[in-house]
């Protein structure tokens, strides 16, 4: 029954044939989304929903039956991913941006989508650039770190 009722949705959604009642709902539900992502601790929760429980799913997949592009395509997503929460912890962006986990919630969205591909094209011409250039002093600066804790 449950996968009968599953099955009319994705067909409905497929087929873009909505009632007006469904379709009032789906706006409204939008609407009161968009209007708690306002505030921050609502805003927070929906950006992380966004921008890590579904792409973690789709890693799952590919991990387990994707192919070499999609996997790389993921930990392009991942790698910039964890730059750009870097960056904000860092940079206390939140505090000063008015509708922050708005924004931030779009740019993950524009990074994660196969159609815009975003994560690959921050990667490949800015993230990549910049630790190539600088890896020989990146993994000097992490040994020499290292070789201080273990002397501890």
């Amino acid at each position: 029954m449950f996968e009968n009722s599953l099955k009319r949705s994705k067909e409905k959604v497929q087929n873009k044939d909505f009632t007006p009642k469904e379709l009032s709902f789906l706006i409204g539900a939008f609407v009161l989304l968009i209007y708690l992502a306002t505030y921050p601790f609502f805003g927070r929760l929906f950006a992380d929903i966004i921008g890590f429980v579904y792409p973690a799913y789709k890693s799952f997949q590919a991990l387990n039956y994707g192919n070499y592009e999609k996997r790389k395509e993921l930990l392009s997503y991942w790698v910039v991913l964890s730059f750009f929460y870097a960056f904000e912890c860092v940079s206390n962006t939140p505090g000063k941006v008015r509708l922050y986990y708005i924004y931030r919630s779009l740019i993950t969205l524009w990074l994660y989508l196969p159609q815009t591909k975003g994560a690959q094209f921050i990667y490949n011409n800015i993230i990549k650039v910049v630790l190539k250039h600088n890896q020989k002093s990146i993994d000097q600066t992490v040994k020499d770190i290292s070789n201080k804790m273990h002397l501890n």
